[in-house]
């Protein structure tokens, strides 16, 4: 039922969008003005029709074929108005307009094709509307969406309300497996337990208990899933132990590299949800494996529900985890609504009749804890009447997380969390990555701001636990499989495929039926992409390549028109078709660590929000025109024409960070001050480099550093402060009095061989970093260092680096004072 509802959802999204892309459009081109307000209207029609459509598909199968039609073409006419929409950009591009001609165009736009499937989409448009009048489909007031609140922040560092309960558990795994004999070289605890009770959960605390890491040299977790393949096990151990991507080859070949990573020292493996019930398939997996063990005393923990899988394997006992109590259950529940806080009584006599129908599953309590958060009491009692009254059977979790996705405010935020599980099963999800392919699907449309509802949206998926974070590893997050089986069978639910992530295992190049390809929207390939025409690809949003054997790009990328998110950062590609500037709708490309140049046509990709690229590639001229451009995290500033730093200038949505290389080619004051960098509020980090002395031969255009690092002041909003290889002897007053950036939190003065004085810090409120390095002829650090007459004074005591908690002085070789404050 979840797929259907979701199907009413995708088609909200769609109508939505068709609306508000068509009003542009209408506005932008005068050729097809008739036909595209025709196409609005009858847009306007269907919509007022979609609620009931939505509940009445569940009972009546026309319904629900009409839905499936009605998302066909709204997906094609999606495509139509995008296209129309790519070739106003090519256009505006491609001249620079003097005059207004037909609306925006400077030129009359002819397009029989287009013309032509904006007139069929209408006939089918008006044919969906007469049948949803003959299938008696009541219209109704048809509003915007809301998208909740913003929802708390979070850190992987927080305390997992999913883990109350579990201490002893964990206590008692940590002492098996740290007293196993010395001579057996593998010991295996199995934790067994029914899908939501937390063994992954508990599974990750004995990983990283302390006792385990002073224990065992080495740790790695492997999430196993449904496909118990011996070689993809052995290549995601080694990726896992080298934290690099590890391609597939051989049997052998893996397990002579794993046998040089290994050595003679203890490890530790987690193999997390495993459903292996062959014996000769876990044969092939461990005989290699203690074989090539040359040390004693290995432990590996594997989690799975299946009792049978676990006496396969097991050298210890099992570990069965038992359903939490009422009371822990409610705790979890409290944890997830008001924290540490105090609940109203009459909350807690619903909130404990809720906790008992969770069932003692930890996965349970904390998804409906989740759902209950910021509700008032009335819809408390609401879920636990209309919603939970009906949890006996052995479903009730996947009930449970059913519930938690209807109650998703939005049909936006409903797509968003179904695309996830385009990632396998136990998949580090990294937050930016996809708020960036949720904005290319186009789920965050009718935004200022795509990225900051992307972010509400992520922190929504939080706060329902249909994310969790993952514990100790800041930035990553991953999907619970009960989650993920939900999400999954809701992403691809409709008549065509239109999500698709490809994993080779040896490799080869995958093969995509033409008619598959013609409605695919998302694309992640594991493998060779030699034999595919991307001309095929119609429809294609978002393309992630991962393969250290794809090299280049083929020239058939120009045609992938609605492409938004190009993600290669997997590749050995090092350099970029010419091609690629006729992206127009490119928002998004991520570069692999091997580029080693930018196409000069980048200038052309007028959408693009976030370049994603390594530091020290040579960049392409007339970066300025890039306004939208939000992620630049490295600028090298060169002679070469259109290459200087006045192009910074324009890309005021600059944000987080920027590090600006090569300043000893930038002339004086005037020409640092084209970069404009107090116009950039949002930097909050922000590196400023020269090449060293050392290396670079005297230029006149290199003799005025002190005035160019003058001209650089960035916004006081900056929170991090790094230069390096600054070759004055003074800082410029903004630098050397810090008076207008009392927000710094670290400052890192690095090769700055020449500076005589340190700057004023004593007086920042917030700075906690300091770090001076290579300062080789400052000799003194007093007074001027601490800053006393800018420092607050309370009780007649004055404090200077009120927050500093680290300080680090390398390589100040002349230093030979240094005074108290």
């Amino acid at each position: 039922m979840a797929a259907e509802v979701v199907l009413g959802a995708a088609v909200k999204v769609l109508l939505q969008n068709l609306i508000s892309v068509s009003r542009e459009q209408i506005s932008l081109v005068g050729d097809y003005k008739k036909d595209l307000e025709k196409l609005k209207g009858s847009v306007s029609i269907i919509q007022s029709f979609l609620n009931d459509a939505e509940k009445k598909q569940i009972t009546e199968e026309t319904v629900k074929l009409w839905l499936q039609k009605l998302e066909s073409v709204a997906y094609d006419a999606d495509n139509v108005l995008d296209e129309l929409h790519y070739q106003h950009k090519k256009i505006q591009t491609q001249h620079k307009m003097k005059k207004k001609v037909r609306g925006f165009f400077p030129y009359p736009i002819r397009h029989p094709k287009i013309a032509r499937k904006i007139k069929n989409i209408n006939k089918n448009l008006e044919e969906i509307n007469h049948e949803a009048s003959n299938y008696g489909l009541q219209k109704a007031v048809v509003g915007a969406y809301a998208h909740g609140s913003l929802g708390l922040e979070t850190d992987s560092f927080s305390n997992d309300p999913i883990f109350l309960g579990r201490k002893n558990d964990v206590s008692e795994i940590v002492e098996k497996m740290t007293i196993v004999p010395n001579d057996q070289v593998l010991s295996i605890l199995p934790i067994v337990g029914m899908g939501g009770l937390g063994k992954s959960t508990v599974a990750r605390e004995v990983f990283d208990h302390e006792t385990i890491k002073s224990h065992f040299a080495k740790r790695f977790w492997v999430h196993v899933s449904e496909n118990f393949d011996v070689v993809i096990l052995f290549k995601k151990i080694l990726t896992s132990l080298t934290e690099t991507n590890v391609e597939l080859g051989n049997k052998q070949a893996l397990l002579e590299k794993l046998e040089n990573y290994l050595g003679t020292e203890r490890f530790l493996l987690v193999l997390d949800d495993v459903w292996n019930g062959s014996q000769e398939k876990w044969d092939d997996f461990l005989n290699p494996l203690r074989k090539i063990s040359h040390g004693t005393g290995n432990g590996i923990i594997v989690t799975t529900r299946l009792e049978y899988v676990a006496s396969l394997v097991r050298t210890l006992p099992i570990h069965k985890l038992n359903s939490l109590s009422v009371d822990m259950c409610w705790s979890i529940i409290k944890e997830k609504t008001v924290g540490h806080g105090n609940i109203p009584l009459e909350f807690e006599h619903v909130g404990v009749s809720i906790a008992k129908r969770c069932q003692g599953l930890p996965l349970a309590a904390k998804v409906v804890g989740g759902l209950l958060h910021g509700k008032s009491i009335d819809e408390w009692q609401s879920v636990a009447k209309n919603w939970l009254s009906n949890l006996e059977d052995e479903n009730s979790i996947s009930k449970i997380l059913k519930l938690s996705f209807d109650h998703l405010l939005s049909p936006s935020l409903k797509k968003c969390f179904a695309y996830c599980s385009i990632y396998p099963k136990g998949y580090d999800l990294q937050r930016e990555r996809l708020v960036e392919m949720w904005m290319a699907e186009g789920f965050l449309e009718g935004s200022d701001d795509m990225e900051v509802l992307g972010n509400k949206f992520f922190n929504q998926l939080l706060e329902s636990s249909l994310l969790l974070q993952v514990v100790r590893r800041n930035g990553y997050y991953y999907m619970h499989d009960l989650v993920h089986d939900l999400a999954s069978s809701i992403l691809n639910s409709s008549n065509q495929v239109r999500y698709i992530s490809l994993e080779s295992i040896s490799g080869e190049s995958h093969v995509i039926p033409k008619e598959q390809a013609h409605f695919l929207r998302s694309l992640r390939l594991n493998g060779k992409i030699c034999d595919i025409m991307f001309s095929k690809f119609k429809s294609l949003h978002v393309l992630i390549l991962m393969h250290r054997w794809v090299e280049e790009l083929p020239s058939s990328m120009r045609e992938l028109i609605h492409l938004r998110c190009l993600d290669i950062s997997g590749t050995m590609i090092k350099c970029l078709p010419n091609s690629i500037g006729e992206l127009y709708h490119l928002q998004t490309l991520r570069a692999c660590k091997v580029l080693m140049k930018l196409p000069d046509t980048m200038k052309h990709l007028i959408s693009l929000r976030h370049l994603h690229i390594p530091p020290g590639i040579e960049m392409p001229p007339k970066m300025g025109r890039l306004t939208y451009l939000r992620t630049l995290p490295y600028f090298g500033v060169s002679h070469k024409e259109g290459c200087g730093i006045g192009e910074l200038e324009s890309l005021n949505n600059l944000q987080v960070e920027l590090k600006i290389y090569n300043l000893e080619m930038v002339y004086d004051k005037e020409e640092a001050k084209s970069a404009d960098l107090l116009r950039k509020p949002n930097i909050i980090k922000l590196t400023l480099a020269w090449k060293s002395a050392v290396i670079i031969e005297w230029t006149p255009r290199s003799r005025d550093n002190e005035s160019v690092l003058d001209g650089l002041e960035p916004h006081p909003n900056l929170k991090k402060l790094y230069i390096f290889g600054f070759r004055g002897r003074r800082l410029p007053s903004w630098c050397s009095k810090m008076s207008s950036l009392n927000n710094l939190m670290e400052i890192t003065l690095e090769d700055c061989k020449d500076i005589e004085q340190v700057p004023t810090l004593g007086h920042l409120p917030y700075l906690k970093n300091l770090y001076l390095i290579n300062l080789r002829s400052v000799k003194t650090l007093g007074s001027s260092f601490y800053g006393i007459d800018k420092c607050s004074i309370s009780n007649n005591t004055i404090t200077v680096f009120p927050a500093l908690e680290r300080l680090e002085l390398v390589e100040m070789w002349r230093l030979g004072e240094w005074l108290e404050a």
